[in-house]
């Protein structure tokens, strides 16, 4: 079973009609839904497995009684503590589907304990970077973090936000990767290119350098032993510390080729949810779990 850290929130999604217009009315689609990385990932996660558990705080108000009643009807545990008010992320939505956040994680962030049980079965504890930028939320889920460790439970991590991880500092963040040292990363390419970036990491005159793909695959791979990175419609970067196929430590992995895409929230949350249920669950290889993340995403963008 895949346990999952971090946020449930209420999405909002506009996708707007016609140019914004200033102190009067805009046309727009609107949306509400259940969001928040973590819970869009335990959802995904039951449906391909059955079961999942979510760790974080629910709202006590209307929204939170409906997120978590949502979450239960999906076969989700959901484990943590009902405080305060429930948080809302509104979407802005662009022609290609892709989104610009107002975020406001109000309760999302108060998770300031656990419990041992919590863990129990689990086969992978995934963790969102929301959860690692504020307290008390970032304390509670780096013990969590340790705990799996100790009992052998991979952890992976998705980078989640430049935004966010800009604002936290991109070296705070790094170290904080390099403290932890997860499983799996997931990052998109813009996230990849912000751990990139960090000085820590790699210096300028590396960058520019000719040794600069495999400096660059060494560099990543020294935040966690697998890192895969999203790209869209191209194809989906796999690098591993060990080979993954005929002495390669990097692999790409085709994406179908979709028709139109109008909505890719919660995309790379179902991305992750069919790489760990791949792999953590049914024990396939790195490139079979990314093939399989690649076709959950595909179906959900399919959905929408």
């Amino acid at each position: 079973m895949i346990g999952c850290v971090g946020d449930v929130v209420l999405d909002v999604s506009v996708r707007l009609l016609d140019t914004v217009r200033h102190d009067t009315d805009t046309p727009a689609e609107i949306q509400h839904r259940q969001g928040g990385s973590a819970a869009n990932v335990a959802v995904e996660a039951a449906r391909l497995c059955g079961e999942s558990r979510f760790i974080g705080v629910i709202g006590t108000d209307p929204a939170g009684d409906r997120l978590a009643a949502e979450l239960q009807s999906h076969g989700v545990a959901v484990c943590g503590t009902r405080i305060g008010r429930t948080g809302c992320v509104v979407a802005l939505l662009n022609e290609a589907g892709e989104a610009t956040m107002l975020t406001d994680r109000a309760a999302a962030n108060q998770l300031n304990e656990w419990s041992p049980e919590w863990l129990d079965r689990l086969t992978a504890l995934h963790v969102t970077s929301y959860a690692l930028f504020v307290e008390p939320i970032a304390s509670t889920t780096k013990s969590l973090i340790t705990q799996a460790q100790t009992r052998a439970i991979p952890v992976s991590i998705d980078v989640s936000s430049v935004g966010a991880v800009a604002d936290f500092g991109i070296s705070l963040y790094v170290e904080t990767l390099f403290e932890i040292q997860p499983n799996i990363l997931f990052a998109n390419a813009a996230e990849a290119e912000l751990l990139l970036s960090c000085d820590e990491l790699l210096s300028k005159s590396d960058r520019d350098s000719d040794r600069d793909a495999a400096q660059r695959t060494e560099t990543l791979l020294s935040l966690a032993e697998v890192v895969v990175i999203k790209q869209g419609p191209n194809p989906v970067i796999l690098l591993c510390r060990e080979s993954v196929a005929a002495d390669e430590t990097k692999l790409e992995i085709a994406v179908p080729k979709l028709a139109a895409v109008t909505d890719t929230l919660g995309a790379g949350d179902a991305f992750a949810a069919g790489f760990l249920s791949a792999k953590a669950v049914n024990n396939l290889t790195w490139q079979e779990a990314t093939t399989a993340a690649v076709e959950v995403a595909t179906d959900l963008l399919n959905r929408r």
